[in-house]
């Protein structure tokens, strides 16, 4: 399902972010990626959906060499890629259901089944009752809890989390 190959990462003017990366995660593993900050976890996965190029290395995802794609190309890798931001990314001028129906209509979902599928990931998340809401009249949890409903909500068969319940109640 992903497979990285001899990936090497580097900033302008920093070191190596990633040094020879060779990983192979198969369909249906669940994978914890720790280390200090600054380690390259979250450039990892950057180069996983296709936000950075590796400086070196192929990466290949479902069968999709990743690093071969064209800026028109990813979006079709992406609809396939839930993320979860360390940030959220919510637009903080939208409400909960815009945000989370914002994955959907890309896709270009109708109207009517986005309103039925939100609806049903946000009771899932215990957040139906906010879906009115804008991202600012939420506490940290319950942004965290839209960023991963918006990954859920067409159901991707991949989720990349980038520290996913650091605000999250127990």
């Amino acid at each position: 399902m992903i497979q990285l190959h001899n990936v090497f990462m580097s900033y302008q003017g920093d070191g190596a972010a990633l040094s020879n990366v060779t990983l192979k995660i198969p369909k249906g593993e669940f994978v914890f990626l720790t280390g200090v900050s600054g380690a390259g976890k979250s450039t990892l996965m950057k180069l996983l959906y296709g936000a950075l190029r590796p400086t070196r290395g192929q990466i290949v995802i479902d069968g999709i060499n990743v690093t071969k794609l064209t800026s028109s190309q990813l979006p079709f890798l992406r609809r396939k890629v839930g993320v979860v931001f360390q940030d959220f990314k919510l637009l903080p001028s939208r409400t909960v259901l815009e945000n989370v129906a914002l994955t959907l209509e890309v896709m270009g979902w109708g109207k009517k089944d986005i309103n039925k599928r939100v609806y049903h990931v946000l009771k899932q998340m215990g957040l139906e009752h906010k879906i009115n809401s804008t991202p600012l009249r939420l506490s940290g949890g319950e942004q965290q809890r839209v960023a991963l409903a918006r990954a859920l909500v067409n159901e991707p068969k991949i989720i990349l989390a980038d520290e996913p319940t650091g605000n999250l109640d127990e």
